[in-house]
């Protein structure tokens, strides 16, 4: 199949993401663009709150985006952060009609691309290489799933800082280190006393 030119698509950088997993036309590409709506978010801006019914999900354009939870005593439980390429959004309450259970934050200035749930799986039904996508993007969110399990349960602070930098330390310096410490899954003063041992 010929590779489509980018200089005539509306995101360029979401086409050759999604084309390096499955070849799609260009009838099928540009349905998948009028799906969407461009979004701009500042530094910590709140895209989603808990107890919402949110039927959408996001393409992260630019920046990093995470979601997280707040606990009865207020304290902060990073699930993921999302880099530019990848999906978020609260799957298991759309899925299930249920209302958001967590937060979708900005944590640097980021660019995004929303599309209501119902549109892009009426896409991903339509043809045989959205399926391939589709199937993909669902096997790299198990294998994360799994990853993140193991990391939180196997691993001890250094190891799981490791494996942190491993996949963000391109924005490491502008995350703050309290939500990296809730990413790890330890609290802010554990990690800071390891990063001072550790410099």
């Amino acid at each position: 199949m010929p590779v489509m030119s980018t200089t005539k698509l509306k995101h360029p950088k979401i086409y050759q993401y999604v084309s390096s997993l499955a070849e799609i036309d260009s009838t099928n590409w540009e349905k998948f663009e009028s799906s969407f709506t461009s979004v701009t978010a500042q530094k910590s801006q709140v895209l989603l709150k808990p107890n919402i019914i949110f039927d959408n999900i996001f393409f992260v354009l630019e920046g990093l985006v995470r979601n997280y939870y707040i606990d009865e005593k207020g304290r902060e439980y990073t699930k993921t952060f999302r880099s530019p390429g990848e999906l978020i959004g609260p799957y298991a309450e759309i899925l299930t009609s249920n209302p958001s259970r967590y937060y979708i934050q900005a944590v640097t200035n980021a660019k995004l691309l929303q599309i209501p749930y119902d549109d892009y799986s009426k896409i991903l039904s339509s043809d045989i290489e959205w399926q391939k996508f589709g199937r993909i993007m669902a096997e790299q969110n198990y294998v994360e799933k799994e990853w993140r399990e193991h990391m939180l349960l196997h691993m001890d602070i250094a190891q799981k800082y490791d494996a942190f930098l491993s996949k963000y330390q391109q924005f490491e310096e502008q995350i703050p280190q309290y939500q990296i410490a809730s990413y790890l899954g330890v609290t802010p003063e554990a990690f800071n006393r390891f990063k001072k041992k550790h410099k």
